[in-house]
């Protein structure tokens, strides 16, 4: 993936689930990828070289691979995220691997692996998300985490039971008082409806 987006002028990072699963010695099951840059290109060529069976691309500028031994591969061009208003679907626009990783729910998701050929395996970990996750420790990027995205609730929960994490102190309390502004409430059924089935699949 690094050498197909290098041919093209492009770097790609491996972002998110991924870095912590690697961090935390287990494994991934599917794989996320940042590319700075045009994704639609990049998965074309990929879909060729790998022999991918599907390959979608979205108005979110990202593109779904489907490879044969049934991993999915998930590339996104590196973006930033304006909410219009709480719990509303984000207005995406092309950003830097550093803005990225910056609009992400936590630290511990909020880490790249650089796939370049010449960095290849370089740790990019802005936010101190390395040490969060070998301590176990689940905490926000900023202030308003929750009420950007009030889904971010459930997923802390489902973090939580499937890593063994515990909130940090100020994330806990930010996470109480969305809770207690009923923040859900302005979520669509549908997206909590999936993020339950989520979490629901860790643990009923």
């Amino acid at each position: 993936v690094g050498e197909v987006a290098a041919e093209a002028g492009m770097a790609a990072y491996l972002v998110g689930g991924p870095v912590r699963a690697l961090l935390l010695g287990r494994s991934a099951p599917d794989l996320d990828v940042a590319i700075d840059g045009p994704v639609a290109s990049v998965a074309e060529v990929l879909c060729r070289r790998l022999e991918a069976t599907v390959c979608k691309i979205t108005r979110f500028m990202t593109a779904t691979l489907l490879l044969n031994d049934g991993v999915e591969l998930d590339l996104a061009r590196t973006r930033t995220e304006t909410y219009p208003e709480p719990g509303a679907l984000p207005v995406v626009t092309p950003a830097t691997l550093e803005e990225d990783l910056a609009r992400r729910d936590f630290t511990v998701n909020a880490m790249a692996i650089s796939l370049e050929p010449g960095r290849f395996g370089e740790l990019i970990d802005p936010h101190g998300g390395r040490e969060d996750v070998l301590s176990r420790r689940l905490r926000v990027l900023h202030e308003t985490s929750f009420e950007d995205d009030p889904t971010r609730m459930l997923r802390a929960a489902r973090f939580m039971l499937r890593l063994g994490f515990r909130l940090e102190a100020r994330t806990a309390e930010l996470l109480r008082r969305a809770a207690s502004e009923r923040r859900a409430a302005t979520v669509s059924g549908a997206r909590l409806r999936n993020e339950l089935e989520y979490l629901f699949a860790e643990s009923p």
